[in-house]
């Protein structure tokens, strides 16, 4: 049996290719969650509350900040 070092090396050839493979999904996944997770602390720093819904119709308050101009009778 002469090529018994070449099966010994292909299994060492594909433990590493999956070793490989298996750190690269790692190294992946914590970048992911990393971006993921600053991607939602930027999102969380910028959120404003809506404004507030106005009412329907004229409001009470308008025109008293500015009064009319006062007209001259002639």
């Amino acid at each position: 049996m002469g090529l018994h070092w070449a099966w010994h090396a292909l299994a060492v050839a594909g433990a590493c290719r999956m070793t490989a493979v298996a750190f690269d999904a790692i190294v992946r996944r914590v970048v992911r969650t990393a971006s993921q997770a600053r991607d939602e602390q930027h999102m969380c720093a910028h959120v404003f509350a809506p404004p507030p819904a106005l009412p329907a119709g004229p409001r009470p308050d308008a025109g008293i900040a500015v009064p009319p101009p006062a007209v001259e009778e002639q």
